[in-house]
C-alpha cells in the first residue's frame, strides 16, 4: 500500500503544473548575444531560463486566458532571485498577455511535436541571417569614394629691409 501511495503521489507531481510568473524582454537587449552566443531576436519565440538547457523547447500557458506559445530556451538570466520562472522574449509574451501587464502567471511545460505543430507559424530561431543579408546588399550598392586634396603651400622669404 506505501508503494502504491508513492507512486500514485510521484505521478499526480509529474501532471500538475505549478503556477510560475514570466516576464519579456526585449528593448536594448535586441541585437546583442545571449549566453548561448545567438544574436538576441525580441520578435523571434525564444525565453531565458536558468533551469531549462539551450534548445530545450517549452509550451508556456497563461492561466488567465489559457493562451499559450512555444519558445526556445537560448539565453540565461538574472530574474530568478525575484520569482521569475521565465524570461520570455517579447514576441512570445505578445502571444500569450498583453504587454502593458509586463507579467503573466503561467504554467511551464516541455513541448511536445504536437504543440510545435500548432505553433508553425511562430519564428524558434533568432536568426540574424535577414539583417546580414541586408546588410550585405546595402554594402554592395555604395561605389568607391576617392578624394583628393590639394594644399598651396607659400613660402614666404623674409627679408630684413
Amino acid at each position: 500500500m506505501k508503494k502504491f501511495l508513492a507512486v500514485a503521489i510521484a505521478i499526480s507531481a509529474t501532471t500538475v503544473h505549478a503556477q510560475q510568473v514570466a516576464t519579456y524582454y526585449g528593448g536594448k537587449f535586441h541585437g546583442r548575444k545571449t549566453a548561448s552566443g545567438e544574436i538576441f531576436n525580441q520578435n523571434a519565440m525564444t525565453c531565458a531560463s536558468n533551469k531549462h538547457k539551450f534548445g530545450t523547447r517549452l509550451k508556456v500557458t497563461n492561466v488567465a486566458n489559457g493562451k499559450s506559445v512555444v519558445c526556445r530556451v537560448n539565453d540565461r538570466g538574472g530574474f530568478g532571485k525575484y520569482g521569475i520562472a521565465l524570461d520570455l522574449s517579447k514576441g512570445a509574451f505578445a502571444k500569450i498577455a498583453p504587454l502593458s501587464q509586463g507579467r503573466a502567471r503561467v504554467t511551464i511545460e516541455l513541448a511536445n511535436d504536437a504543440d510545435v505543430a500548432d505553433n508553425k507559424d511562430t519564428n524558434l530561431v533568432a536568426d540574424a541571417a535577414p539583417v546580414a543579408s541586408q546588410v550585405d546588399e546595402a554594402l554592395s550598392k555604395i561605389a568607391a569614394v576617392t578624394t583628393t586634396r590639394t594644399v598651396k603651400v607659400v613660402l614666404a622669404n623674409p627679408t630684413n629691409d
